[in-house]
Order: structure tokens, then C-alpha cells, then sequence
């Protein structure tokens, strides 16, 4: 697999961020960057809270850090990298707010660090494949909150979308 100049920036970024995580209860530590349409980046960690709800996941802070220093764009890419050996995989909180601020094709890069060596392993998927039915701004809109015209979006949508052959 080629990793991409962006995911290798990216994911330098968000590894910086993972170590500035605050995890003291579960020790899970999360870092995600990302870069905009117009080429602004921005990264964020995750932070932890004896209120488990009240955490914020790496994610949202990184979106929260864009928005705070440059107001709303849209999102091109989003690399997450998290401790541990295994593919991290945003929340399906994260997942509705990244759709807030990115197109169906923005890339969601899920890494890994290599063992025994610099390197990472990479996983992309485009928002509109970890969150099919999110719930967007068009969602709100007069044509669409019709129950008739609902139905309708909600069952191209459903049929859309992949079926396991194998089911049960």
C-alpha cells in the first residue's frame, strides 16, 4: 500500500496530538489531524473526564480547533491514530460530526503504527461509507420533512446500500 504525502503529514500531526491526550482512566490515547478544502490543518487529542460522557474524543476536538481558529470548512481528510495495535475507529458521535463538516467523499484514514519500525498502516474510508445515513443540514429542509418525500429518501438510501448474502 502507498500512503499519500497528506496521510503521512496527517499522521505525523495526529501522533503529536496522541501524546498530548489526557486518558488517565482508560489510558486509550487518540490523536486526529486534518486538512480542509483550502489547505488549512488543524489536530486534536482525546480528552477524558470522570464523567465518562463529558470526554471528548480527538475527533471533535479537532474539528472544534478548525472551527475556533478559522471558522467553518470542509473537510478533505482526517487521519485518526489511537495507542494500541489495532485500527482505531471513530465513535458514531465522531462519525455525525465529521459528516457535519466534510462532502460524502471526504477520506477517513484509520492508523496504525508499524511494530518494530517508523512506518504506519493505513485504512481509508469516505464518510459517506461509516455513516450512510447521517443526518445532514438537508435533512431540515422543508421539501424533505414531507413524511411522503422522507419515505422516500430514507428507502433509496436503505436500497443503496450493501447486502450481507450471508444473513441469517
Amino acid at each position: 500500500m502507498i500512503i499519500s504525502e497528506t496521510q503521512t503529514k496527517l499522521y505525523t500531526l495526529a501522533t503529536e496530538a496522541m501524546k498530548k491526550a489526557y486518558n488517565p482512566y482508560s489510558h486509550y490515547s487518540v490523536g486526529a489531524a486534518l486538512i480542509t478544502t483550502s489547505g488549512i490543518i488543524a489536530a486534536g487529542c482525546n480528552v477524558e473526564n470522570v464523567s465518562f460522557r463529558l470526554t471528548l474524543c480527538a475527533e471533535a476536538n479537532a474539528i472544534g480547533a478548525l472551527v475556533g481558529q478559522n471558522g467553518k470548512h470542509t473537510i478533505q481528510d482526517i487521519l485518526i491514530v489511537a495507542s494500541g495495535s489495532g485500527f482505531p475507529s471513530p465513535c458514531g458521535a465522531c462519525r455525525q460530526i465529521i459528516a457535519e463538516f466534510a462532502l460524502p467523499e471526504t477520506e477517513v484514514h484509520l492508523a496504525r503504527a508499524q511494530e518494530n519500525s517508523d512506518g504506519f498502516d493505513v485504512r481509508t474510508y469516505r464518510i459517506s461509507k461509516l455513516l450512510p445515513l447521517s443526518f445532514t443540514q438537508q435533512s431540515m429542509a422543508p421539501e424533505k420533512t414531507d413524511p411522503k418525500n422522507t419515505a422516500e429518501l430514507i428507502t433509496k438510501e436503505i436500497t443503496s446500500l450493501p447486502t450481507n448474502q450471508n444473513k441469517q
